[in-house]
């Protein structure tokens, strides 16, 4: 009787570490269906969000609990949801503001913002006040900014959002509970938290539950992990979903029950709501569902159709409302969705090729033996899927023999030891058993760790010469010392920002781990060839589709990371697959080393690799996230914002000025201001862009217009921050007010070392009023 409180205790511990990731997935995914249906229709307001999300949860809590929950130790689970609280809390203590549009953040920020108090999309360009369809006639005119694409549209064109819409539909319900931006600049810190929740439930099921509170520490030390938690970006949502995918796919391999199947599949194709990367695991996803499906898996086959009609439901809102952003992506984007076609179909082929083959034969697939096999049995001990890779533990709690894991699946005796398999027929009374194969695979995986660390040597990455990020690139070679070439994407360095933030020693743990599990991958495949009857079956491991996708997608991230490589911004792309599954799978190679020396060590070498181990994970990631654990960037810019917003008037038309030649001042006019503007403010706003000889006539015509319109035209441009007029308004002849002037920061900008401190930013902005033809200043 003493037993059952702790009984209890870890019940509802295990619950915690096992489902609180699929649960934070569930709702990540119900606030982008929702927005999907209700954005469109310009009803994304509380009034109508609030009550359909509470629609949405008795699905979705169905759905929760076809997530096996198993027993975990209540110190770990424990530990592991304090370990995320202290995350959330520290990236919410030093959460980024921007506001003002200089880099993607802005962009997510302004979109969340829009959402929260304009209710719909498209944005609504107001082009009526500068005159209608007949000011996109005016020279060097338009309503787009970086983040905000102008598009055919009503009136004669209209504004929408760069990005996907899942994650500003996230952070836009962080406006509403806080009445304002602090809500949205906090929301990024919450999902972070809730994704380390899902690393640990992933790791309690891979490696074991005593395993989670390393992983989650682990991961959450990562400066990547720790700045998207702190940024307005898409990667923390992502993150959730991926994560969550990840953990309840390992639950389907295990329990074999297609509905665990489909909400799995879901959950990576509805990824695709917040991420378009997330078409690249899909793709991994559906030929390594086929090889289980070829070995007679029921969950394998459901699940690659619901992560495909998945993704098809998050294309459709990416397709309508962000197809401007899927052009830009074209070069990346076209490979997946080929690539996903491609593998589809093949896969598709040759599992029906081979079920085909099967019924003509009359028996079974090799890995079934009648009604029982329904749903494959899991030894449930919080190290199931980990043991049968060598790496488990047998540490954690465990139902008595031949109980089954999930509520649906039937109870069955244990399955046999590992049976003789054969490759070909017996000979000389023995079973021909083949070796090379799995080392072959381990060696292949070597061989693509090698090629990717030692690629600087060998290889340097390009991108276009006309890429937007060139001139950038080249401004940051020269302010470093570098050597000058602005279409070096530095992709063959990736590698190398893995072990700035996990550290060697970690990547190489990964890297060991992944080489065995692909040997154990392939003599799981061998040994379901042939059984041996009366020898028993071999069940698939759950490991095998988080390992295969999760090592795929990131040798495809780092070969192409397809991101401006200054950092911290470049390192995003690490974020949601890469750290992750390098952690992970490092995780599992340390707990192998533990369990090796318990069984096989004194004492005191078994602490020493214990040690070791935790300290090789947790040392250097914490090491380079130290330098940058305290800088809260951006800071201010909603006050600034709210000063320039006070600074304009009823019938204002504001344009903010481009073309100049001195320090960059008018590119930051054009390319920060114009949505801010219409979003924050609610004025009419977009740029110019023109000559300076041409200047004059395309103002003279556009203040007719907005005058026409009933307004005023004011222009608007940022300066230099040292308080001089900015030339562009000056060579005018106008006489421009200094709107705010403030001092923040922003994160560095390096291309080859790690970020380490932020740097000081200025913002500043002036106006002026346009008087129109006849009555304004003196040209020059």
């Amino acid at each position: 009787m003493a037993s059952t409180p702790t009984l209890r205790g870890e019940r509802i511990a295990g619950a915690v570490l096992w489902r609180a990731g699929p649960a934070a997935a569930l709702a990540v995914a119900a606030i982008g269906l929702a927005a999907v249906l209700l954005v469109p229709l310009h009803l994304w307001q509380p009034v109508v969000v609030l009550p359909f999300l509470a629609v949405l949860a008795v699905p979705g809590w169905r759905l929760l609990r076809l997530v096996p929950a198993r027993p975990a130790p209540v110190w770990a689970s424990g530990l592991s949801v304090l370990l995320a609280a202290g995350f959330t809390l520290w990236a919410a203590w030093t959460h980024g503001e921007q506001v003002v549009l200089r880099r993607d953040a802005g962009s997510y920020a302004l979109f969340a913002q829009w959402l929260a108090t304009r209710h719909g999309l498209p944005v609504d360009a107001h082009l009526g006040a500068f005159g209608g369809a007949a000011a996109l006639g005016v020279p060097g005119f338009s309503l787009g900014s970086p983040g905000f694409f102008q598009v055919p549209g009503a009136g004669g064109a209209t504004v929408l959002p760069q990005f996907l819409l899942g994650a500003p539909a996230v952070y836009s319900l962080g406006w509403w509970a806080t009445g304002g931006w602090t809500g949205v600049f906090v929301a990024p810190a919450v999902l972070g938290g809730l994704a380390l929740v899902g690393a640990g439930g992933l790791t309690a099921r891979l490696v074991g539950p005593r395993w989670a509170p390393l992983a989650v520490a682990a991961l959450g030390l990562t400066q990547p992990v720790l700045v998207a938690a702190r940024t307005t970006f898409s990667e923390p949502a992502a993150l959730v979903l991926v994560l969550a995918a990840a953990a309840i796919a390992v639950d389907a391999v295990e329990v074999d029950l297609p509905r665990v199947g489909v909400l799995a599949g879901s959950l990576a194709g509805l990824a695709g709501l917040v991420r378009v990367d997330s078409l690249r695991e899909v793709a991994l996803l559906v030929p390594v569902c086929g090889v289980l499906g070829l070995r007679g898996s029921r969950a394998a086959v459901p699940m690659a159709v619901a992560a495909l009609g998945a993704t098809a439901v998050a294309a459709l809102p990416a397709v309508a409302l962000s197809w401007p952003y899927l052009e830009v992506v074209d070069d990346s984007l076209r490979p997946l969705v080929v690539a996903t076609v491609v593998l589809t179909a093949v896969s598709g082929a040759v599992l029906a090729v081979v079920r085909v083959r099967r019924r003509a034969a009359h028996r079974p697939p090799a890995d079934h033996s009648g009604a029982s096999e329904r749903a494959a049995l899991v030894e449930v001990h919080s190290g199931a899927a980990a043991s049968a890779t060598g790496v488990g533990p047998a540490d954690g709690a465990t139902y008595p023999p031949g109980r089954a894991a999930h509520p649906e699946a039937p109870d069955r005796p244990a399955p046999t030891d590992r049976p003789e398999v054969t490759d070909g027929p017996r000979e000389g009374g023995r079973l021909r058993r083949v070796g090379w194969a799995p080392i072959v695979a381990g060696g292949l995986v070597v061989v693509v760790g090698v090629l990717l660390a030692t690629r600087p040597w060998w290889s340097v990455a390009h991108q276009r010469a006309d890429d937007p990020s060139v001139r950038g690139l080249e401004d940051l070679q020269r302010q470093q010392g570098l050597p000058v070439d602005g279409t070096r994407t530095y992709a063959e360095q990736s590698l190398i920002w893995v072990t700035w933030y996990t550290g060697v020693a970690t990547l190489l743990l990964a890297w060991g781990a992944f080489t065995v599990l692909a040997a154990r991958a392939t003599r799981w495949w061998l040994d379901t060839r042939r059984t041996v009857p009366g020898a028993g079956t071999v069940r698939a491991p759950g490991w095998l589709l988080p390992a295969a996708v999760g090592l795929g997608s990131t040798v495809l991230t780092l070969y192409r990371p397809g991101i401006t490589p200054d950092h911290p911004w470049a390192d995003r792309r690490l974020v949601v697959v890469v750290l992750p599954t390098v952690v992970t799978a490092a995780v599992a190679a340390v707990a192998w080393a533990v369990r090796t020396a318990r069984r096989r060590a004194p004492a005191p070498v078994l602490a020493l690799v214990a040690v070791v181990g935790v300290a090789a994970l947790l040392v250097p990631a914490s090491v380079t996230t130290a330098r940058v654990a305290g800088l809260a960037t951006e800071r201010g810019e909603p006050w600034v914002v709210d000063a320039v917003c006070a600074a304009l008037h009823p019938g204002d038309a504001v344009v903010a000025l481009g073309g100049g030649d001195l320090d960059g001042g008018p590119d930051r006019s054009t390319n920060e201001w114009p949505q801010v503007i219409r979003g924050v403010c609610g004025r009419p706003s977009a740029a110019l862009i023109t000559e300076p000889e041409r200047a004059r006539t395309a103002l003279d015509r556009l203040g007719g217009l907005v005058r026409g319109a009933g307004g005023r035209l004011v222009l608007l441009a940022a300066g230099d921050g040292r308080g001089t007029a900015p030339f562009v308004l000056t060579r005018l002849g106008l006489h421009p007010t200094l709107v705010v002037r403030a001092r923040t920061s922003e994160a560095s900008h390096w291309l080859v070392r790690p970020a380490a401190e932020a740097r000081a930013l200025r913002v500043e902005v002036w106006t002026a009023h346009w008087p129109g033809p006849g009555t304004g200043p003196p040209g020059r």
